[in-house]
């Protein structure tokens, strides 16, 4: 549906949040956001991260250093308890992905708003 309604002109902007932001401007968050900048990017549209300052991560230099966390795979083969896949299928089932700071317009921050190639000099030492 978010790509129907991009090219539909039913967007202005996407705003999404993020649970962790590399010193490059790359983002992690729920898995799908990464899609969602890769449309928005298609279609011209503004992909904004929002974030408390703190989620930004001097530690971290990009998005190839954040650690993604596994789901179970029983999460994707079973509803309500019920098998619905087959059990012997191999799942990968991430719980995040990664955006890279090229699909990314701006950083939404309480302390300001930058654009990835901004950020790192905003960030103190």
């Amino acid at each position: 549906m978010a790509a129907w309604a991009m090219k539909n002109n039913q967007v202005d902007c996407v705003l999404t949040g993020a649970d962790n932001v590399a010193r490059n401007g790359d983002t992690a968050n729920k898995i799908g956001t990464y899609m969602l900048a890769v449309l928005c990017k298609h279609h011209k549209i503004n992909f904004y991260p929002v974030v408390p300052f703190t989620t930004i991560n001097r530690h971290i230099a990009s998005g190839e250093e954040i650690r993604i966390e596994e789901r179970p795979a029983g999460e994707m083969l079973r509803v309500n308890g019920i098998l619905v896949g087959n059990a012997e299928c191999p799942v990968w089932n991430p719980a995040f992905d990664v955006t890279p700071a090229d699909l990314i317009t701006k950083i939404l921050t309480d302390f300001g708003n930058w654009t990835p190639e901004q950020l790192e000099s905003q960030i103190p030492e």
